[in-house]
């Protein structure tokens, strides 16, 4: 073989193995990393109270431990969640600025999509749902109510609450589904027959069901939804303040997740270099439901905290 001929089938190979190694090391998507990702929220703007449907992808099939930021709040009333939809009111205690809406899970927080708070001079006073289509029975109407919300129907179970003895066509029922807030409706059976949801919601005031119309006997305070338990991240922060460690600007990370026992994980939190503060870690153990802070520190000392699993002390040496 000729040596020119040699040259051009070395240079050929060699593009051949560039080519080759740039499709397999570069270029490519980016793994997914199993942390939530907000892609829309709709809408965009409201006052305090407004249902927000948040979509994206890995916020998980149920909520469990899982929580809503809106801004430094921590949402509590979720009306709905699965994988790729989040259905969440607005807190009322936010502040009238633009706001960043956020879900974090256990493997991490997401990105963030801004919800700009307006002003609401009064609460408004609640009126028949408009273009609210007529169902033959209270539980489909419920059913049809939620659909139009956005809301996943399946796995709900409606009961009465109260019928009106003063005028039957009106009663209260309610939906209840397992991590789910309880949704109460006030509904109204119209001339001929059918039913429709003139009031939803996760509580009612004595105002809002007089303001519906409703018959002053269902005019009542319906129980307020179970406060969600707290985050990892509002539980490490609460430690902190308590041991005076300023956590301005401060970070939170989910660090580990035991995989023999998942009540057991372990956070890292990161200081702002100007804070001088080195970054702890935090090990973290669920009982009866609440996330508790069982040891803390810089160094060996969390690995050894009593009943903390192999699989994390491991994390020591890596």
């Amino acid at each position: 073989m000729k040596k020119g001929t040699v040259a051009v089938l070395l240079s050929i190979t060699l593009i051949l193995t560039f080519t080759v190694a740039l499709g397999c090391g570069g270029g490519g998507e980016e793994a997914d990393t199993g942390k939530p990702v907000i892609n829309t929220i709709d809408p965009e703007a409201g006052p305090r109270g407004t249902i927000v449907q948040v979509m994206g992808k890995s916020f998980g099939e149920t909520q469990g431990n899982s929580v809503v930021h809106v801004g430094n709040k921590v949402a509590e009333d979720v009306l709905a969640w699965s994988d790729q939809s989040i259905a969440v009111r607005i807190p009322g205690n936010v502040n009238i600025a633009m706001q960043g809406i956020s879900v974090l899970t256990t493997d991490g927080e997401s990105n963030q999509l801004n919800f700009d708070v307006t002003k609401s001079d009064e609460t408004p006073t609640p009126k028949p749902n408009e273009n609210e289509v007529e169902n033959p029975t209270p539980a489909s109407a419920m059913l049809d109510y939620l659909k139009k919300k956005g809301i996943n129907t399946s796995g709900w179970t409606f009961s009465v609450v109260k019928v009106s003895t003063k005028d039957p066509n009106w009663k209260i029922d309610k939906a209840t589904k397992t991590n789910q807030a309880t949704q109460y409706f006030l509904l109204r059976k119209e001339a001929n027959g059918n039913w429709t949801v003139v009031y939803n919601g996760t509580a009612f005031t004595p105002d809002e069901m007089k303001g519906a119309g409703a018959p002053d006997d269902l005019w009542l305070q319906m129980p307020s939804p179970e406060p969600q338990p707290k985050s990892q991240q509002e539980v490490i922060f609460e430690y902190m303040n308590s041991k005076n460690i300023n956590t301005t600007n401060a970070s939170v990370y989910t660090y580990k997740q035991s995989r023999t026992d998942p009540a057991w994980e372990l956070f890292y939190i990161d200081f702002p270099p100007e804070q001088q503060q080195t970054d702890l870690i935090f090990a973290l153990h669920q009982e009866n439901g609440q996330w508790v802070v069982k040891g803390y520190g810089s160094g060996p000392e969390v690995y050894n905290t009593p009943g903390l699993p192999d699989d994390l002390k491991a994390q020591q040496s890596q």
